[in-house]
């Protein structure tokens, strides 16, 4: 039997592949595709999974979690959603941009 979420990581890679393609389909109408891939912000997915106290969703995650040791604010996802629509994001297309405090480069087969 897979292991709960197992799907997860397909998703992922199934969002990031359709990012690239609507870049190169779209771009030569002027029209930019980017993805906003975010680690782990408080909700109720994270909770229980994630949160040593899930009383205290400020800095309550291991650093085995997250190695800055926070989950993400709010403020934090939707700034990069307003890069990516501002006009300093303009020369940016086809790309996935991570919010995830570092996550990916400590989860195993990502060296």
């Amino acid at each position: 039997m897979p292991e709960a979420g197992f799907a997860y990581g397909p998703s992922n890679a199934a969002v990031m592949h359709l990012t690239k393609q609507l870049s190169t389909v779209l771009s030569p109408l002027k029209i930019r595709a980017n993805s906003i891939t975010p680690g782990i912000y408080p909700s109720d997915m994270t909770e229980s999974t994630f949160f040593k106290d899930s009383a205290n969703q400020e800095g309550g995650l291991s650093k085995e979690a997250v190695p800055l040791d926070r989950c993400g604010a709010e403020e934090e996802l939707a700034g990069a959603a307003l890069f990516l629509a501002s006009k300093a994001g303009g020369y940016v297309d086809g790309n996935i941009l991570l919010t995830d405090g570092g996550r990916l480069g400590i989860m195993p087969g990502s060296s």
